[in-house]
């Protein structure tokens, strides 16, 4: 059997995996995570995150693991209201933060491209050919809609990578 790699990422509502192998339904359990990151609400000694609307958020990633295939978790652990991702992709870094335009991949839940997480759930994209080496850096990018996140709603996100 072969081995998948999953690796999460948690920017507000996001986690995200990459796989070395064929994924499916029935062997989740062969993922493995590569990247991590803990996600939080505010907390006093946080500066409020800003209110997310007609926006798109861009994460960057360095995986330590590589893989052919991947999966992108998204979360709204932390919300107390659905919350509308309406467009989600994955591609690989330039050096700046733009992407290398040939590796983008548009993420997909359950085949829709965009997704509605009820508050305090969390969705795993559909899983795309990626082909990465370790330690490449990967952008994920999602589109939040007017009106797709309720501002009184508490955002799940992590505030510092360290």
């Amino acid at each position: 059997m072969q081995r998948i790699t999953r690796l999460f990422c948690a920017l507000m509502l996001i986690v995200f995996g990459l796989s070395a192998g064929q994924a499916t339904a029935s062997h989740d359990d062969s993922y493995v995570v590569t990247w991590t990151a803990a996600n939080k609400v505010a907390s006093p000694f946080d500066a409020p995150p800003p209110a997310f609307s007609d926006v798109t958020l861009r994460h960057i990633v360095r995986v330590s693991a590589g893989g052919s295939r991947l999966r992108v978790w998204l979360t709204n652990e932390f919300g107390n209201a659905p919350l509308l991702i309406g467009a989600a992709s994955v591609a690989v870094r330039n050096a700046d933060y733009s992407v290398n335009a040939a590796s983008l991949r548009q993420l997909s839940f359950g085949n829709a491209t965009s997704i509605v997480i009820p508050a305090g759930a969390r969705v795993l994209s559909d899983s795309v050919n990626l082909g990465v080496h370790a330690f490449t850096d990967l952008a994920i990018s999602m589109y939040v809609p007017a009106g797709g996140a309720v501002s009184t709603s508490p955002v799940s996100y992590h505030v510092r990578a360290l």
